[in-house]
């Protein structure tokens, strides 16, 4: 009897490891056919990839399934099929998805991002943020949030503006408004940076540790270069993901 169950747990090991080999295997093909905006075939090998994924729930975060999930969302939004886009978003959301500089990735979602429901969703996930973290400075860590988020915002507008031919008054509208928020969110930062210095991973958490570094990025090259040293310390201290200090010395 107990051969006879090692067998049965080995047989269901074995098919569960060849469903996750299968479910890899199509999450790749949906990498591949999205990147090359084949938006259709993308969602269907998205689709295979879930479908084998749901034999073994725990599996789903361990893939990077999150990621998948607002790709095949980002798929429906190009073609124009916004109700399903809100439907993977919020199950990616529902999960734990954590890159909220998607939600203002207009080249991505386009007109989706204006609308009522994508903003509560937008809204849902900040809640999510909050109940998720209790060590941070939580006010902080939302105001930063918020400043990442106008800072890309306002330069995804202007990039679909120019992708879209808009008239030089147009585009010269939008730059002026991007010079203001830059403007704005500067005088923030260095408020907040002459307190608690870098806010990276201790102060506002992993998920937020590089929205405050777009900000020196965006800022005049005086600025860059006096706050560069801290950029490189809050990367040797892992407060900030390294690839920030190499973009910046580039810049």
């Amino acid at each position: 009897m107990k051969k006879q169950i090692l067998i049965i747990v080995f047989l269901h090991a074995f098919l569960l490891s060849g469903f996750a080999q299968q479910s890899l295997q199509n999450a790749k093909k949906g990498d591949s056919a999205y990147y090359k905006h084949n938006y259709s075939l993308a969602i269907d090998y998205y689709r295979k990839a879930f479908a084998y994924n749901k034999l073994n729930e725990t599996r789903f975060e361990t893939y990077c399934y999150l990621d998948k999930l607002e790709n095949i969302a980002s798929c429906f939004a190009h073609l124009s099929m916004n109700d399903s886009a809100l439907v993977y978003m919020n199950k990616a959301v529902e999960h734990g998805f954590i890159l909220h500089s998607a939600f203002v990735c207009l080249d991505e979602f386009g007109e989706l991002i204006n609308s009522p429901e994508w903003i509560k969703l937008s809204k849902k996930q900040d809640s999510l943020f909050c109940s998720r973290h209790k060590n941070i400075d939580l006010a902080l860590a939302m105001e930063i949030r918020d400043m990442f988020k106008n800072d890309q915002y306002v330069r995804g507008y202007l990039i679909q503006a120019i992708n879209l031919k808009k008239d030089q008054h147009t585009l010269d509208s939008i730059d002026a408004r991007a010079q203001f928020i830059d403007s704005v969110n500067l005088i923030k930062l260095i408020r907040i940076m002459d307190k608690v210095g870098y806010p990276g991973t201790a102060v506002v958490s992993g998920e937020c540790r590089d929205d405050a570094f777009f900000i020196i990025q965006h800022a005049p090259l005086e600025i860059q270069k006096k706050y560069l040293p801290n950029i490189v310390e809050a990367v040797k201290n892992n407060q900030i993901s390294g690839i920030t200090s190499a973009l910046l010395i580039d810049r």
